[in-house]
This record gives structure tokens, sequence and C-alpha cells, in this order.
């Protein structure tokens, strides 16, 4: 599923940055902070989903560790 939402993040990049603005068609989408902070703060979620799939994934492997060495886990 993060793949998935980085796949859809570069879309967005993609279809921003082509798409001209209706008043100023020398300019693109891409160029308003609007457009720049929607995918700003889709990137910091993802990467932050990112993150937290891969603590829990050592934490898992930690805790397994532990339990096959006799300690406690």
């Amino acid at each position: 599923m993060i793949g998935i939402a980085y796949a859809v993040a570069d879309a967005y990049a993609r279809i921003v940055a082509a798409r001209p603005l209706l008043m100023d068609p020398d300019r693109t989408r891409s160029d308003l902070h609007d457009y720049q902070r929607h995918l700003g703060e889709a990137l910091g979620v993802i990467h932050m989903a990112e993150a937290l799939l891969r603590q829990t994934a050592e934490d898992w492997m930690e805790a397994c560790r532990r339990d096959v060495s006799g300690e406690a886990p």
C-alpha cells in the first residue's frame, strides 16, 4: 500500500506539472503554493507510514529473536 501511495504522489506531481493555469497559461499548477502544499503533506504522511511499518517490523523481529533465545519477549 505504501508503494501505491508513492505512485499516486508521483502521478499527482506529473499531472500538476503538466496542467497550465487557466488565467496564466505560461505557468503550471505546480507553481502555486496550494498544490505544492498538498503534495508535501501527502508525502509527509506517506513517509510517516513507511517509517511506522519499518519500526513495527523491527520490533516484531526483535520480539521473535527474544522468544527464540529464551528471553522474555
